[in-house]
C-alpha cells in the first residue's frame, strides 16, 4: 500500500512539474532599468564600461536569467558589445542589481573622438535585453545620455 502512495505522490509531483514548465508563457516581463554607466577597468590598451542594471522579478516566483547583452552606440555609431558573464537567479518579487561588461580598445576609443569633437559633444545610446531561461523572448532596456566636450576631457 506504501508504495502505491509513493507513486502516485511522485507522479503527482511530476504533473505539476510539466504543468508549471508548460506555463513559461506565463512568465511576466522583468523590469529592467539602466542605472548607470561606469568604468569597471582603465588599461593603457583596454577599457571594461560596466552597464549597471536593476532588475526587477514581477512574479510570485524566481526566475533564472540565462544572458544578456548591450551594445553601446556614440553619435549613432556602434561603439562596443557586451555580454553578461554568467546566469543570475532572479528571487520571487525581488530585486537584482547586476553588471554586463563591455570591453572596448584604446584604438576604438580613440577612433571615436574626431566624430565627439566634430559633434560637439557626445550622444550616447545603450541598448540590450536580458533572455529568461526556457523562454525564447529578450525582454528589452534601452537608455540614452548626451555629454559635452568637456565632460568627455574629464573621462580621458
Amino acid at each position: 500500500m506504501l508504495k502505491g502512495k509513493k507513486f502516485f505522490c511522485l507522479a503527482g509531483a511530476l504533473i505539476i512539474t510539466v504543468m508549471l514548465s508548460g506555463c513559461l508563457g506565463l512568465v511576466q516581463k522583468p523590469h529592467i532599468h539602466v542605472i548607470g554607466l561606469t568604468y569597471a577597468n582603465i588599461a593603457k590598451e583596454s577599457q571594461t564600461i560596466g552597464v549597471e542594471l536593476k532588475i526587477q522579478n514581477p512574479n510570485y516566483f524566481a526566475i533564472p536569467i540565462q544572458t544578456g547583452t548591450a551594445v553601446i552606440k556614440v553619435n549613432g555609431n556602434p561603439f562596443a558589445t557586451g555580454y553578461m558573464q554568467q546566469p543570475i537567479i532572479l528571487p520571487a518579487d525581488s530585486v537584482v542589481y547586476a553588471t554586463i561588461p563591455i570591453h572596448t580598445t584604446t584604438v576604438v576609443l580613440k577612433a571615436a573622438i574626431p566624430a565627439v569633437i566634430i559633434a560637439g559633444g557626445l550622444a550616447y545610446s545603450v541598448k540590450g535585453s536580458v533572455v529568461v531561461q526556457g523562454h525564447n523572448t529578450p525582454f528589452p532596456f534601452k537608455y540614452y545620455g548626451n555629454l559635452t566636450i568637456k565632460q568627455v576631457e574629464g573621462l580621458l
